[in-house]
Protein backbone atom coordinates (compact mmCIF):
# COMPACT_ATOMS: atom_id res chain seq x y z
CA UNK A 1 0.00 0.00 0.00
CA UNK A 2 2.89 2.59 0.83
CA UNK A 3 4.56 1.44 -2.37
CA UNK A 4 1.26 2.39 -4.39
CA UNK A 5 0.82 5.68 -2.81
CA UNK A 6 4.51 6.42 -3.62
CA UNK A 7 3.60 5.27 -7.47
CA UNK A 8 0.36 8.19 -7.11
CA UNK A 9 2.70 10.64 -5.66
CA UNK A 10 5.30 10.39 -8.46
CA UNK A 11 2.58 10.44 -10.76
CA UNK A 12 1.24 13.68 -9.74
CA UNK A 13 4.69 14.99 -9.28
CA UNK A 14 5.70 13.97 -13.43
CA UNK A 15 2.22 15.22 -14.03
CA UNK A 16 2.54 19.05 -12.20
CA UNK A 17 5.75 18.84 -13.75
CA UNK A 18 4.75 18.27 -17.51
CA UNK A 19 2.03 20.95 -16.55
CA UNK A 20 4.89 23.81 -15.96
CA UNK A 21 6.31 22.70 -18.60
CA UNK A 22 3.67 22.95 -20.92
CA UNK A 23 3.36 26.47 -19.52
CA UNK A 24 6.49 27.72 -19.70
CA UNK A 25 6.69 26.42 -23.58
CA UNK A 26 3.41 28.43 -24.14
CA UNK A 27 5.08 31.55 -22.60
CA UNK A 28 8.18 31.25 -24.07
CA UNK A 29 5.70 31.14 -27.67
CA UNK A 30 3.76 33.95 -26.80
CA UNK A 31 6.88 36.40 -25.92
CA UNK A 32 8.62 35.27 -28.91
CA UNK A 33 4.93 36.23 -30.37
CA UNK A 34 5.20 39.64 -28.73
CA UNK A 35 8.42 39.99 -29.71
CA UNK A 36 8.15 39.31 -33.61
CA UNK A 37 5.11 41.16 -33.66
CA UNK A 38 7.12 44.17 -32.23
CA UNK A 39 9.70 44.20 -34.75
CA UNK A 40 7.85 43.98 -37.38
CA UNK A 41 6.01 46.71 -36.25
CA UNK A 42 8.67 48.87 -35.75
CA UNK A 43 10.14 47.38 -38.81
CA UNK A 44 6.98 48.57 -40.82
CA UNK A 45 7.49 52.32 -38.77
CA UNK A 46 10.82 52.47 -39.52
CA UNK A 47 9.99 51.65 -43.83
CA UNK A 48 7.19 54.36 -43.51
CA UNK A 49 9.63 57.20 -42.01
CA UNK A 50 12.25 56.57 -44.90
CA UNK A 51 9.45 56.26 -47.55
CA UNK A 52 7.73 59.47 -46.50
CA UNK A 53 10.71 61.68 -47.59
CA UNK A 54 10.90 59.83 -50.15
CA UNK A 55 7.63 60.56 -51.32
CA UNK A 56 8.13 64.63 -50.38
CA UNK A 57 11.03 64.63 -52.48
CA UNK A 58 9.66 63.11 -54.96
CA UNK A 59 6.59 65.71 -55.07
CA UNK A 60 9.05 68.68 -55.00
CA UNK A 61 11.18 67.05 -57.42
CA UNK A 62 8.31 67.04 -59.82
CA UNK A 63 6.62 70.28 -58.86
CA UNK A 64 10.48 72.38 -59.37
CA UNK A 65 12.37 71.80 -62.32
CA UNK A 66 16.20 71.48 -62.04
CA UNK A 67 16.86 74.20 -63.94
CA UNK A 68 16.01 77.27 -65.84
CA UNK A 69 14.80 76.75 -69.28
CA UNK A 70 16.86 78.25 -72.24
CA UNK A 71 14.88 80.27 -73.68
CA UNK A 72 11.04 80.98 -72.98
CA UNK A 73 8.55 81.61 -76.01
CA UNK A 74 7.84 85.74 -75.66
CA UNK A 75 10.83 86.56 -74.32
CA UNK A 76 13.98 88.16 -75.20
CA UNK A 77 16.85 86.08 -74.48
CA UNK A 78 19.67 88.57 -74.52
CA UNK A 79 23.70 87.52 -74.85
CA UNK A 80 26.65 89.37 -75.53
CA UNK A 81 26.00 89.73 -78.90
CA UNK A 82 22.68 91.46 -79.00
CA UNK A 83 23.13 93.18 -75.34
CA UNK A 84 23.26 96.30 -77.19
CA UNK A 85 20.56 95.91 -80.11
CA UNK A 86 18.45 96.29 -77.15
CA UNK A 87 20.08 98.10 -74.23
CA UNK A 88 21.67 101.22 -75.81
CA UNK A 89 20.71 104.81 -76.47
CA UNK A 90 20.56 104.06 -80.11
CA UNK A 91 18.81 100.52 -79.59
CA UNK A 92 18.01 99.27 -82.90
CA UNK A 93 14.67 97.94 -81.41
CA UNK A 94 11.70 100.63 -81.77
CA UNK A 95 10.90 100.66 -78.56
CA UNK A 96 12.76 102.18 -75.92
CA UNK A 97 11.49 100.37 -72.60
CA UNK A 98 13.44 96.97 -71.90
CA UNK A 99 12.31 95.07 -69.05
CA UNK A 100 14.99 92.93 -68.20
CA UNK A 101 14.91 89.27 -65.55
CA UNK A 102 18.69 88.99 -64.74
CA UNK A 103 18.94 85.67 -63.90
CA UNK A 104 20.44 81.98 -62.99
CA UNK A 105 19.28 78.55 -64.07
CA UNK A 106 19.65 76.57 -60.68
CA UNK A 107 17.57 79.79 -58.72
CA UNK A 108 14.07 78.00 -57.78
CA UNK A 109 12.81 81.38 -57.57
CA UNK A 110 13.51 82.27 -61.25
CA UNK A 111 12.46 79.11 -62.34
CA UNK A 112 8.81 79.51 -60.83
CA UNK A 113 8.95 83.20 -62.35
CA UNK A 114 9.11 81.57 -65.78
CA UNK A 115 5.72 81.33 -66.38
CA UNK A 116 4.79 84.52 -65.86
CA UNK A 117 7.39 86.00 -67.63
CA UNK A 118 6.82 84.37 -70.52
CA UNK A 119 3.45 85.61 -70.48
CA UNK A 120 4.44 89.27 -69.40
CA UNK A 121 4.46 90.34 -72.92
CA UNK A 122 1.11 89.16 -74.69
CA UNK A 123 -0.21 90.55 -70.81
CA UNK A 124 1.48 94.05 -72.08
CA UNK A 125 0.02 94.35 -75.28
CA UNK A 126 -3.66 94.10 -74.07
CA UNK A 127 -2.52 97.18 -72.31
CA UNK A 128 -1.02 98.71 -75.42
CA UNK A 129 2.05 98.66 -73.61
CA UNK A 130 5.37 98.48 -75.93
CA UNK A 131 7.82 97.01 -73.13
CA UNK A 132 10.16 94.68 -74.22
CA UNK A 133 10.32 91.96 -71.95
CA UNK A 134 13.76 89.90 -71.83
CA UNK A 135 16.32 88.22 -69.29
CA UNK A 136 19.71 87.35 -69.53
CA UNK A 137 21.69 84.55 -67.51
CA UNK A 138 24.35 86.44 -65.49
CA UNK A 139 25.30 83.37 -64.24
CA UNK A 140 26.78 82.52 -67.26
CA UNK A 141 27.64 85.86 -68.12
CA UNK A 142 29.24 87.29 -64.83
CA UNK A 143 30.82 90.85 -66.31
CA UNK A 144 26.50 92.04 -66.28
CA UNK A 145 25.88 91.24 -63.08
CA UNK A 146 28.79 93.26 -61.77
CA UNK A 147 28.24 95.96 -64.07
CA UNK A 148 24.21 96.44 -63.10
CA UNK A 149 24.96 95.64 -59.51
CA UNK A 150 23.01 92.16 -59.33
CA UNK A 151 23.65 90.59 -56.17
CA UNK A 152 20.58 88.05 -55.71
CA UNK A 153 18.05 86.55 -58.10
CA UNK A 154 15.80 86.65 -59.75
CA UNK A 155 16.77 90.60 -60.60
CA UNK A 156 14.26 92.57 -62.66
CA UNK A 157 15.54 95.78 -63.80
CA UNK A 158 13.53 98.42 -66.14
CA UNK A 159 16.04 100.14 -68.82
CA UNK A 160 14.83 103.63 -70.31
CA UNK A 161 16.71 104.66 -73.20
CA UNK A 162 19.62 102.35 -72.31
CA UNK A 163 20.12 103.14 -69.02
CA UNK A 164 18.54 101.73 -65.90
CA UNK A 165 16.05 103.61 -64.21
CA UNK A 166 14.58 100.95 -61.59
CA UNK A 167 15.37 97.69 -60.09
CA UNK A 168 14.03 95.17 -57.85
CA UNK A 169 14.90 91.48 -56.63
CA UNK A 170 12.59 88.91 -55.78
CA UNK A 171 10.07 86.40 -57.20
CA UNK A 172 6.46 88.92 -58.11
CA UNK A 173 3.11 88.20 -59.65
CA UNK A 174 1.62 89.08 -62.81
CA UNK A 175 -0.18 92.19 -61.79
CA UNK A 176 3.09 93.66 -60.01
CA UNK A 177 5.62 93.00 -63.23
CA UNK A 178 2.42 94.78 -65.13
CA UNK A 179 2.86 97.90 -62.81
CA UNK A 180 7.38 97.65 -62.60
CA UNK A 181 6.81 97.53 -66.54
CA UNK A 182 5.17 100.80 -66.35
CA UNK A 183 1.43 99.81 -66.50
CA UNK A 184 -0.85 102.73 -64.64
CA UNK A 185 -2.30 101.27 -61.40
CA UNK A 186 -5.63 103.37 -63.27
CA UNK A 187 -5.18 100.79 -66.38
CA UNK A 188 -4.51 97.57 -63.75
CA UNK A 189 -8.16 98.38 -61.96
CA UNK A 190 -5.62 98.70 -58.44
CA UNK A 191 -7.27 102.34 -56.64
CA UNK A 192 -6.46 101.40 -53.36
CA UNK A 193 -3.84 99.41 -51.72
CA UNK A 194 0.20 100.01 -51.52
CA UNK A 195 1.81 101.99 -54.83
CA UNK A 196 4.56 99.23 -55.89
CA UNK A 197 7.53 100.75 -57.56
CA UNK A 198 10.54 99.61 -58.42
CA UNK A 199 14.16 101.00 -56.37
CA UNK A 200 15.56 103.78 -57.98
CA UNK A 201 18.80 103.19 -60.09
CA UNK A 202 21.56 105.62 -59.77
CA UNK A 203 24.18 106.14 -62.46
CA UNK A 204 27.92 106.32 -62.01
CA UNK A 205 27.92 109.94 -61.86
CA UNK A 206 25.04 110.15 -59.60
CA UNK A 207 26.77 108.04 -57.37
CA UNK A 208 30.05 110.08 -57.69
CA UNK A 209 28.36 113.55 -57.34
CA UNK A 210 26.36 112.52 -54.02
CA UNK A 211 29.56 111.54 -52.85
CA UNK A 212 31.30 114.88 -53.26
CA UNK A 213 28.09 116.43 -51.33
CA UNK A 214 28.99 114.09 -48.51
CA UNK A 215 32.80 114.63 -48.34
CA UNK A 216 31.25 118.67 -48.03
CA UNK A 217 29.04 117.36 -45.22
CA UNK A 218 31.92 115.42 -43.57
CA UNK A 219 33.81 118.33 -43.69
CA UNK A 220 31.55 120.43 -42.35
CA UNK A 221 30.66 117.70 -39.46
CA UNK A 222 34.13 117.59 -38.36
CA UNK A 223 34.57 121.19 -37.96
CA UNK A 224 31.32 122.19 -36.19
CA UNK A 225 30.65 119.30 -33.88
CA UNK A 226 32.76 117.60 -30.58
CA UNK A 227 32.92 114.50 -29.03
CA UNK A 228 30.32 111.81 -29.39
CA UNK A 229 27.94 113.55 -31.53
CA UNK A 230 31.08 114.41 -33.99
CA UNK A 231 31.35 110.17 -34.14
CA UNK A 232 28.12 109.41 -34.35
CA UNK A 233 27.06 112.13 -37.31
CA UNK A 234 30.55 110.78 -39.14
CA UNK A 235 29.57 107.13 -38.51
CA UNK A 236 26.14 107.79 -40.37
CA UNK A 237 27.72 109.60 -42.91
CA UNK A 238 30.25 106.48 -43.38
CA UNK A 239 27.20 104.14 -43.44
CA UNK A 240 25.45 106.66 -46.40
CA UNK A 241 28.56 106.30 -48.29
CA UNK A 242 29.45 102.65 -48.56
CA UNK A 243 25.57 102.46 -49.34
CA UNK A 244 27.28 104.72 -52.93
CA UNK A 245 30.27 102.68 -53.16
CA UNK A 246 28.39 99.81 -53.57
CA UNK A 247 26.62 101.17 -56.46
CA UNK A 248 30.02 102.02 -58.26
Amino acid sequence: QQQQQRRRRRRCHRHREEKNEDKAADGNTSNRRTAMLGAVTMATAAAAMMETPRRAEGAMTSSVPKTAKKSLRNVVELTPENFKDYISADAKKPTSNVFVEFYAPWCPFCQKLEPIWNELPNELRKYGNETTVARMNVDKYTDYARAYGVSGFPTLMLFEAGKPVGAKTGLIDMQTALKYAGVSQEKLGLFAGPNKALDIVLTKDQVENARKELDVVRKEVSSGLVGESRDKALSALNVVDGVFVSQL
